[in-house]
């Protein structure tokens, strides 16, 4: 019959079949997991950084806030910088040093500065990065007006 075609047969090519090395893919493996897991690594590591920078930029907030808002008794620097400490230990940054805060005062009618310095330590790779970068220190100011 004119019409109808016999099945193809499949031919194999040549070269080794894909039994031919077992353990190629191991060492594929072993290549590439060192790579993901640093990415891994260093992504959970980037977002604890943002973490504590989002922490000190509202502990800095709330101490500008604390310093401009009415008080029959005006604040002083160190209750703000008070305030500003006990922020940072209820959120759970207990190795901070009261050091790290920096309060400018000011007249009435001028702006309050509120400067958190903090030293992040690294937590998930601490010993290779800290290595390679160094110390980090994470900064957050806010400046507030005094009415």
């Amino acid at each position: 019959m004119p019409g109808i075609r016999p099945p193809k047969t499949r031919t194999r090519r040549p070269g080794p079949s894909p039994q031919a090395s077992p353990g190629a893919a191991a060492v594929e493996f072993a290549l590439v997991l060192p790579l993901f897991l640093a990415l891994l690594f260093g992504i959970v590591e980037f977002g604890l950084v943002m973490h504590a920078k989002g922490i000190i930029t509202q502990a800095s907030r709330e101490g500008a806030r604390f310093g401009v808002l009415y008080s029959l008794n005006p604040r002083s620097q160190d209750d703000i910088k008070g305030h500003v400490y006990q922020y940072l230990l209820y959120a759970g940054f207990t190795h901070i040093a009261p050091d790290n805060i920096t309060v400018t005062a000011a007249d009435s009618g001028t702006a309050w500065s509120v400067k958190v310095d903090y030293p992040y330590q690294f937590t998930v790779l601490p010993d290779f990065i800290s290595g390679l970068v160094g110390e980090i220190t994470l900064s957050a100011d806010t400046v507030m007006r005094r009415e």
